[in-house]
C-alpha cells in the first residue's frame, strides 16, 4: 500500500474515533442528566394527612402560641389545627387505621393508628409514620399525637405531637404539652428530619430551639 493510501486510512480512522468520542460524551451527558432527574425528588405530596400542617415549621408561630400573644389568637389557631387533624384521623375506621403513600417504585410511607380503646378513640390518638422499602417496614416516627392526661390534677391537660412533611421529604416534628384551662403551651422538643429517598431512614438533621 502506498503512502497516499495510508494517509487516507489514517484520516478515516481519526474522523471515526472523533465521532465515536463525541457520541460517547453526548451519551454520558444524557445519562448524567437522566441520573440527576431520577435521583432528584420530583414528588408532589397532595394528601393532607401526610402533609400535616406547615405552621409546625414556623418559629414565629410557636413563640406566639407559647407567649399567648394577640389575645391568645395563636393558641386558638393551634387548637384548630389539632381539632382539624383529630377529625381526619378519627374517621380512619373505614380505612382500617392505615394509609399508604407511594414515593417511587421501592419507597412508600404508611400512616398507621396505634391500637386504642373505643371509648378513648377521640381522647387518645397515636399515629405512627412508617417508611417501607419494597413493602418492608424500615423506620418509624411518632407523626401525630393527641392524648388527654388522665393523671393530671387539672382538666384539659394534654400531650401532643404534630408534623409537617414537605415535598422534598423534609419532616418537621413538634412535641408539646398544653393546659386548655389556662391557654398555656410548653414545647417539649422540636426537630427537623429528612427521609432518605434511597434507604427510607428518617435522619435527624437538626434539634431546633424556637428561643434562639
Amino acid at each position: 500500500m502506498n503512502r497516499l493510501g495510508l494517509m487516507i486510512i489514517s484520516v478515516i480512522i481519526l474522523v471515526s474515533c472523533k465521532y465515536e468520542g463525541q457520541e460517547k460524551v453526548k451519551s454520558q451527558g444524557k445519562f448524567t442528566k437522566e441520573s440527576k432527574k431520577n435521583n432528584s425528588n420530583n414528588i408532589k405530596i397532595i394528601d393532607s394527612l401526610f402533609i400535616g400542617d406547615h405552621l409546625i415549621s414556623s418559629k414565629k408561630f410557636l413563640l406566639n402560641i407559647e407567649n399567648g400573644g394577640d389575645n391568645f389568637k395563636y393558641f386558638h389557631q393551634y387548637e384548630n389545627i389539632l381539632h382539624r387533624m383529630n377529625e381526619k384521623f378519627i374517621k380512619w375506621e373505614y380505612l382500617k387505621d392505615s394509609k399508604v403513600l407511594s414515593i417511587n417504585s421501592y419507597l412508600s410511607l404508611e400512616l398507621m393508628r396505634e391500637k386504642y380503646n373505643k371509648e378513648d378513640k377521640e381522647k387518645n390518638i397515636h399515629i405512627m409514620l412508617y417508611t417501607k422499602i419494597k413493602g418492608v417496614k424500615n423506620d418509624s416516627i411518632l407523626f401525630y399525637k393527641y392524648q388527654i392526661d388522665k393523671k393530671a390534677l387539672y382538666v384539659g391537660q394534654r400531650f401532643e405531637s404534630l408534623s409537617y412533611l414537605q415535598d422534598d421529604l423534609t419532616l418537621w416534628n413538634l412535641k408539646t404539652y398544653t393546659n386548655q384551662s389556662e391557654l398555656a403551651l410548653g414545647i417539649d422538643n422540636w426537630n427537623k428530619y429528612k427521609i432518605d429517598i434511597k434507604t427510607g431512614k428518617i435522619i435527624l438533621i437538626e434539634k431546633l430551639n424556637p428561643y434562639k
